[in-house]
């Protein structure tokens, strides 16, 4: 399945979280196995406060905290699935939050969260953005945690040089990395993303994006490579965005 691009293979099952980070990689390789950028178990959730409980493992097999994306997937999944009615609107439960997900017409799926929270860095972690000419960025906390700045030139920038020398400043480490650039009153993104690389989309910078350019009752557009997606702030966040059903099939693993 995938949003905006943004690709994952979903298990309804808890056996995969024991995986190894190995057997992710070999399954994750896109030119020698089914090639996706995350891995998303779902299993029912036995609290009272939640429907499913929700896992991410990375490309790389590291595990994730979050993930807005593939949210939207499993939901559709469980809908497709029969796994819940499509009428009732989901509470899924990953490590950090409870999200809810409501289906919209068009496959397209909105979730409503907590709003997102600045985090507060310390002067020596900005100086040492500084020297790599990233002035004033923003960090944010939506589960997982994003660096965003700003930039001239979406193409100009080496993200994949950029992200490895910010993931070797120890305070930085787990940060996924976000440049934006403000066009015609759309926000465009290139995002890269700890533990999967530059994805075509990103759901959960999105949100971070959409919280930093909130105003009262105005929604944000997010344009990625793999598409769009519309946040709005209102007592809660709400996203929007389609979610896509690629193939399904099995893995026999060697």
């Amino acid at each position: 399945m995938h949003g905006n691009g943004n690709d994952f293979m979903i298990f309804q099952d808890r056996i995969p979280l024991i995986l190894s980070k190995k057997q992710i990689s070999q399954m994750s390789n896109r030119k020698t196995g089914i090639g996706f950028d995350q891995l998303i178990i779902v299993s029912t959730s036995e609290s009272s406060m939640s429907d499913f409980n929700i896992h991410f493992r990375n490309s790389d097999g590291s595990f994730a905290n979050m993930c807005m994306n593939g949210l939207r997937c499993v939901a559709k999944f469980i809908w497709d699935k029969k796994l819940a009615s499509r009428d009732n609107i989901l509470k899924l439960e990953t490590k950090k939050m409870i999200l809810k997900a409501k289906s919209l017409s068009n496959n397209n799926v909105q979730l409503i969260f907590r709003a997102p929270k600045f985090i507060h860095v310390n002067e020596d972690t900005k100086k040492f953005l500084k020297k790599l000419k990233i002035i004033d960025p923003y960090f944010v906390n939506v589960g997982n945690k994003h660096i965003i700045t700003k930039v001239n030139s979406l193409e100009d920038v080496d993200l994949r040089e950029l992200y490895k020398e910010i993931s070797e400043y120890k305070a930085l480490r787990g940060f996924n990395l976000s440049i934006i650039k403000d066009k015609a009153r759309n926000i465009h993104v290139r995002t890269w993303e700890h533990g999967a690389g530059e994805t075509l989309s990103c759901g959960s910078a999105s949100a971070c994006i959409g919280f930093i350019y909130a105003k009262p009752s105005k929604k944000v557009t997010i344009l990625s490579k793999g598409g769009k997606i519309v946040t709005e702030l209102k007592d809660e966040m709400y996203l929007s965005g389609p979610a896509k059903t690629s193939y399904e099939g099995k893995w026999q693993t060697s």
